[in-house]
């Protein structure tokens, strides 16, 4: 089972938020205290440093929940950005699993969508 690397939280009605920090600072979080909504805000205002923190606290808690974590992916696709790529990368070599990437002719297309 893969850990899906979210830092945005999409749904109007269903919101959350981070794990790892509450701080505004961080860039991960709206006025309201949740992530932001779309991956353009997000690549837009969280710091490379609260996605590492945020991504590797994700792999801790599934692996702490005894999940047998098999790889990582990308929810909406946030992470590939080249703002955070490399935390994507860093905290799936820190549990030692594979992370998933687009193929080269789709890492330049927009992500969209709930997925």
């Amino acid at each position: 089972m893969g850990v899906h690397a979210t830092i945005t939280a999409e749904w109007d009605g269903y919101r959350w938020s981070a794990l790892s920090t509450r701080d505004p600072a961080s860039g991960l979080l709206d006025k309201d205290g949740f992530l932001w909504q779309t991956s353009e805000e997000t690549q837009a205002h969280a710091t490379p440093e609260a996605v590492t923190a945020e991504l590797q606290l994700q792999v801790r808690k599934a692996l702490d929940w005894g999940v047998d974590v098999t790889h990582m992916d990308s929810h909406m696709g946030t992470v590939i950005h080249p703002k955070f790529i490399q935390s994507y990368i860093q905290a799936a070599q820190q549990a030692q699993v594979p992370v998933m990437l687009p193929r080269a002719e789709a890492a330049h297309a927009p992500f969209h969508g709930h997925g």
